[in-house]
């Protein structure tokens, strides 16, 4: 009998043993044993962070970026390498008209760098992600090189609103629509804007007030990129080339120029086709010549350069006041670098002073004798006066003055390139 109790004794208590060890499920006492689908240490991957091993360009929220973004001075600025143009990462949370939002970016001092402007909507659209109607080579057709209302589209519309449409580097806020420097071209005191809370592309009047976020177009050291810039020396010096090719009877006979004139300045100029084109040397810029013999207003001429294809080319444009004082030969007071303060960067009507007369009325005109047409009537700049939009700054060249005129006063054109 004592055998029989010591026996059911031992039974029992291996009995327990085993059920005890029985209640955890791996050898270690954790959930899981190695090889399951989560790492023993419990991470969700092998170093503790929330992005991948190496990445850098990762946000808080694990999303990846395209742009490469370095600080200097706790203020970042972003390189886009498919642009290669260079953003301000965290823009003012301030709203501006658009001539403050110009002027901000202008006198903008960010990340080390002074040369900040604000972007064309060509460089602003290429920030869109993620909705391809408006993304760059979306069907929205509003860029640098169609900025007329009729290139705005249902397409424009954008997607739908919810989150910002942009690179996640991108700080600024997206609550509110963002200026691009581009005008609308048949439309008084508009300009064109980007609202990346819905990647939609629209105008709105210069006066009202919306975001602005700057750039500039430097690599990501603030040099110029040498690759580009290299591409730029050798197109200059094919230009040249072509324009310093001598004359052909036939260029000569379809010429007014004198022999004593064809060197008399910076202007050189060359027919191509029935077409002449005449090259500034000092700025690089491309002139139509003669200029036409008719009279436009503001919006027309805008609309005429824009659409212009002569000597080869259709890249032409209206000329801001710059580039159109730039021709201006004879008066101090006016040529580029002259008294007169008004320029690209300074359009107000203060910038106006009595140097801006010019230097009186002569029977010649105030400009290199190898330019042709009439100079009796203003030549029209691109540049609007801010402060009154119905208005817009022209060049007299037969008295070599600068004032500003109402827009739908007709006036001569000369377009650039």
């Amino acid at each position: 009998m004592k055998h029989f109790v010591w026996a059911v004794t031992v039974l029992f208590v291996l009995f327990s043993i085993i059920s005890c060890g029985g209640e955890d499920s791996g050898t270690d006492g954790d959930a899981n044993m190695d090889g399951d689908e989560t790492p023993t240490d419990g991470d969700t991957n092998t170093d503790g962070d929330a992005s991948p091993d190496g990445d850098e360009n990762v946000d808080g929220d694990g999303n990846i970026s395209r742009l490469d973004c370095d600080e200097v001075g706790g203020q970042k600025q972003c390189l886009d390498p498919a642009t290669d143009i260079i953003w301000q990462n965290s823009a003012s949370t301030d709203l501006y008209t658009w001539e403050e939002a110009r002027q901000y970016c202008s006198s903008l001092e960010w990340a080390g760098f002074d040369d900040w402007r604000l972007p064309t909507i060509s460089e602003l659209r290429s920030l869109i992600e993620d909705c391809p109607a408006t993304a760059t080579g979306g069907t929205c057709d509003i860029e640098d090189g169609c900025t007329a209302t009729s290139c705005l589209n249902n397409d424009c519309a954008g997607c739908t609103a919810g989150h910002c449409y942009w690179d996640p580097a991108i700080l600024s806020p997206c609550n509110h629509s963002q200026w691009s420097d581009t005008s609308v071209s048949d439309s008084q005191g508009t300009a064109w804007f980007v609202g990346f809370y819905n990647a939609g592309i629209n105008s709105d009047q210069k006066n009202n007030e919306n975001l602005a976020t700057c750039v500039r177009g430097a690599d990501a050291d603030g040099d110029i990129d040498e690759e580009q810039e290299l591409d730029k020396e050798l197109e200059i010096e094919n230009e040249l080339e072509i324009e310093n090719e001598p004359e052909n009877e036939q260029d000569v006979e379809n010429s007014d120029l004198t022999e004593a004139e064809v060197d008399s300045g910076s202007v050189t100029c060359t027919m191509i086709d029935t077409e002449e084109v005449c090259s500034d040397s000092i700025t690089g810029y491309d002139w139509q010549n003669p200029a036409p013999d008719t009279t436009l207003t503001w919006f027309d001429a805008v609309t005429y350069c824009n659409d212009l294809d002569f000597g080869g080319h259709t890249d032409w444009h209206l000329p801001t006041i710059s580039e159109l004082r730039s021709l201006i030969t004879g008066c101090d007071d006016t040529v580029t670098n002259g008294d007169c303060e008004v320029e690209d960067g300074c359009a107000y009507y203060t910038c106006m002073s009595s140097d801006c007369n010019g230097c009186g009325e002569s029977a010649d005109c105030y400009w290199d004798a190898d330019l042709n047409g009439d100079c009796d009537s203003n030549y029209w700049s691109a540049t609007e006066t801010p402060e009154e939009t119905s208005e817009a700054w022209f060049v007299g060249f037969y008295f070599a003055g600068i004032d500003t005129d109402g827009k739908n006063t007709p006036s001569r054109v000369r377009c650039v390139r």
